[in-house]
């Protein structure tokens, strides 16, 4: 025979657990940052910039910020031909230090050059610490996705993160469909090295 106080202890013990489960899901909800053009379908302002982003650096020769048409809409492809200098775009957003964010990007190879030496950098103000990557771009035929993880200290109020070719090697990169989402759990941290 169920005794049925040792029953609905039990239900009250799983109505604790499920009502305290929802409510940490509840505190943990991801949201996304809105960015401006994120995925640059509204086309380049009068100084040949995408229209929300903000020129980073340039100057060089052979350097080009260009929009292409893709299957999804638009991408932009930043082209870097001088080893001396460095070129891409940034925007800057509000942010709140302590929580953690996650920024993603499509990026593409462009025909046979390297992607090498182009980066994802998002940066923390007004402390200045930043995270990076590299905009690691698998094909010509096909965008993969990069996923760039960032804990702003406390304080900070807002970010940067900048889509860019670094000086030294002359890449060539296809990105669009930028997104920042904050609340996310960061990912486990890396195994230890090897004794």
């Amino acid at each position: 025979m169920v005794d049925m106080r040792s029953c609905s202890l039990w239900m009250l013990a799983v109505a604790a657990m499920l009502a305290m489960t929802a409510a940490v899901a509840q505190d943990n909800q991801i949201t996304e940052v809105p960015l401006v053009n994120a995925s640059f379908d509204e086309g380049m302002d009068e100084a040949g910039v995408p229209v929300g982003w903000t020129k980073y650096s340039g100057g060089g020769v052979d350097q080009t910020l260009e929009l292409v048409e893709v299957d999804e809409g638009t991408a932009l492809v930043i082209s870097d031909g001088d080893p001396g200098a460095e070129v891409g775009v940034s925007q800057d957003f509000p942010i709140t230090g302590g929580e953690n964010y996650r920024v993603t990007v499509r990026v593409r190879k462009v025909g046979a050059t390297s992607a090498g030496g182009s980066y994802l950098q998002f940066r923390f103000s007004p402390s200045q610490e930043f995270e990076q990557t590299s905009l690691a771009a698998q094909s010509p035929d096909d965008f993969n996705e990069i996923a760039l993880y960032g804990t702003p200290p406390e304080g900070d109020t807002s970010a940067r993160i900048y889509l860019y070719c670094h000086a030294g090697p002359t890449p060539k990169v296809m990105v669009d469909n930028v997104k920042v989402e904050a609340g996310v759990e960061p990912p486990p941290p890396p195994p230890p090295p090897p004794p």
